[in-house]
């Protein structure tokens, strides 16, 4: 896991080729004013699914990760806390490969606050639940970019 901000995300060029070619597009691209949908900046290797939704209670929230991507979290308006934790501390329920995303429950390892500008990098090993409520409910304009590893 990688929690960061658009101005500092540079520092993490060099991990991992598809990864540079995200940061790169997200940071000379306004992914805000992206209509919401898939926005394929790769093929199916690298892309952008532009989405909104209404943050949710913490006992309402579930876990997902996934076998074959990472995700770029990116708050663009609003706000909203996502629980991270090991998928080694939690129990696997099932896998959708269609989807690419597993379903797990357990306890939250770590809270992180997401605001507008704040990135969260998430590898496959990063469990995560996202939508939940930060500052009280909230609607959310957010963008996820999934880069193949």
């Amino acid at each position: 896991m990688i929690y960061t901000n658009m101005k500092n995300v540079r520092r993490y060029l060099g991990l991992d080729p598809k990864l540079d070619k995200a940061i790169e597009y997200i940071l000379s691209h306004d992914v805000k004013s992206m209509e919401i949908g898939i926005h394929e900046i790769d093929g199916k290797d690298i892309y952008i699914n532009r989405h909104e939704y209404d943050s949710i209670p913490a006992d309402k929230g579930n876990w997902e990760g996934h076998r074959d991507y990472l995700d770029i979290q990116m708050v663009l308006e609003g706000s909203e806390k996502i629980g991270v934790s090991s998928v080694s501390a939690l129990e696997c329920l099932s896998y959708n490969e269609e989807r690419d995303r597993y379903s797990f429950s357990g306890a939250v390892e770590s809270w992180i606050n997401m605001r507008p500008g704040d990135l969260l990098i998430l590898w496959p090993e990063d469990a995560h639940m996202v939508k939940v409520q930060l500052e009280g409910q909230t609607h959310l304009q957010k963008a996820c970019v999934k880069v193949r590893v």
